[in-house]
């Protein structure tokens, strides 16, 4: 309600500025898409009125711009994207946006943060954002002859560029990280994905460091986190999930090895872990669609294994998805995988560090009680594990056309996904199995296996079942 609302007086207002006489010349195209066109002095601004709970990154800026550089027939002056429901994401690669040619102004959080990244501005572009309701002092930012010391340019960011130019106006320590830039003795090669709390690199080791088990040469991957994480007690957080993470040596988890935290330093906070090599299982199912329910059988053993060695230690990873799983043996019959970004796991035995309100997983994976900011145990990635098993038979994640998290947990408590059952179909076996997977992804915890070891012994038994398939 407060969303309509919002929007409600965001178009009155609109329309009160075309009504006023003093205002330069300002028509109004309001389209029931949540999309608003605007005409100003012969010009046409695109407005997108962006419901997704999902980080606004460049690349995502830059595809929204590339599918309407016209409408209603007029080309578009400038874009203008308010968002809801996200935020700006804290590593948001601004120098990134620059390359749009076209004026883009994106808000996040707005009618409450009214957080502003813009390549540039022009007057009308400036006049609708405060007609948006955004404050002068972040308009002021990215306003000609407004840039300060904190101004970067693409081209050099040790100098500030002249009014004239299409500037990106940024605090120093969100800018991006580059190919080649040297983190302590980690040399970054390329970048493996972004979130919202993080990134992830792949780098080089350059020499040696005492304590640690890398030697100069070797790969890993390092994930660095947003300064926007490492608030109050979060660095201890962080730092006490690395001492236990460290110690795990499992052939299915892939290895945690440094940490270097010094939040007080942009990219100074960082993780260092295994660098596997091989396509993620998300991938794998994007190529190839839905698997065979033998291998799945073979990745659920794998998967619940690793769980249960990572549990032993109180630990709860948060995020198991099918992008969070490696396939180091994608070719062969048999497939091998690592569960990845252990920089996540959060310790059951001191809620001190990991408040419940804080979600760092993945909405189409989390269950409910991740979702509502409730407790979180083991069964939180069992539910994760039933969720990636899942995705593998059926070719696609669970809840994947719901929209933000409300609207996710609307459809759990309403109507949850679930496996379908047919014994025309499928095999007594098969139907064991399905009926296996649906009590991981059951709503209420209670109704989901107690523990990954109790998951382990159920895959075994359903593994001697499928004895022409076991290897």
């Amino acid at each position: 309600m407060a969303r309509l609302d919002s929007i409600r007086q965001f178009v009155g207002r609109l329309r009160k500025a075309e009504k006023d006489k003093s205002t330069r010349d300002l028509r109004i195209v309001v389209d029931p898409s949540n999309r608003i066109l605007v005409e100003s002095d012969g010009k046409a601004y695109l407005i997108f009125l962006s419901d997704s709970s999902d980080p606004i990154t460049p690349g995502r800026v830059k595809e929204r711009i590339a599918k309407w550089p016209r409408f209603q027939k007029r080309p578009i002056a400038g874009y203008l994207i308010l968002s809801w429901y996200a935020d700006l994401s804290p590593r948001l690669a601004l120098d990134e946006v620059i390359d749009v040619p076209q004026k883009v102004a994106v808000v996040g959080a707005w009618s409450r943060k009214n957080r502003v990244a813009a390549s540039r501005l022009d007057s009308q572009m400036i006049e609708l954002l405060k007609i948006a309701g955004v404050p002068q002092r972040e308009i002021d930012k990215f306003s000609p002859g407004q840039q300060t010391a904190t101004t970067v340019s693409k081209q050099n960011p040790n100098t500030l560029p002249p009014v004239s130019s299409p500037v990106v106006s940024v605090p120093v320590w969100i800018r991006s990280l580059k190919r080649g830039m040297k983190l302590d003795v980690y040399a970054l090669e390329t970048r493996l994905g972004r979130g919202h709390s993080a990134e992830v690199w792949k780098a080089n080791v350059t020499k040696s460091i005492s304590g640690v088990d890398l030697s100069p040469g070797m790969t890993v991957a390092i994930k660095v986190y947003s300064a926007s994480l490492l608030q109050g007690v979060q660095p201890l957080r962080i730092q006490r999930e690395f001492n236990v993470a460290a110690d795990l040596v499992h052939e299915n988890l892939a290895r945690v090895y440094d940490l270097v935290l010094s939040p007080s330093r942009p990219f100074h906070t960082f993780m260092v872990m295994e660098y596997v090599e091989g396509p993620s299982l998300k991938d794998l199912i994007h190529q190839t669609g839905v698997l065979g329910s033998e291998k799945v059988l073979i990745i659920a053993l794998q998967l619940f294994s690793a769980l249960a060695e990572l549990h032993s230690v109180g630990a709860v990873h948060r995020d198991v998805k099918a992008a969070n799983i490696m396939l180091t043996a994608h070719d062969q019959p048999v497939p091998v995988i690592k569960l990845v970004d252990l920089g996540i796991v959060s310790l059951e035995t001191d809620d001190r560090f990991t408040a419940a309100s804080m979600f760092l997983g993945s909405k189409h994976s989390a269950p409910l009680e991740q979702l509502t900011g409730g407790e979180l145990d083991e069964r939180t990635d069992i539910y994760g594990a039933g969720t990636v098993l899942y995705h593998c038979l059926q070719g696609r994640a669970m809840y994947q056309d719901i929209g933000p998290e409300g609207a996710i947990v609307k459809t759990m408590l309403s109507q949850p996904e679930r496996l379908t059952l047919d014994a025309g179909r499928q095999t007594p076996n098969e139907l064991r199995f399905y009926e296996f997977i649906n009590t991981c992804i059951s709503v209420d915890p209670k109704d989901r296996p107690r523990t990954a070891l109790e998951c382990v012994t159920a895959i075994n038994e359903l593994m001697d079942a499928f004895a022409p398939f076991r290897t």
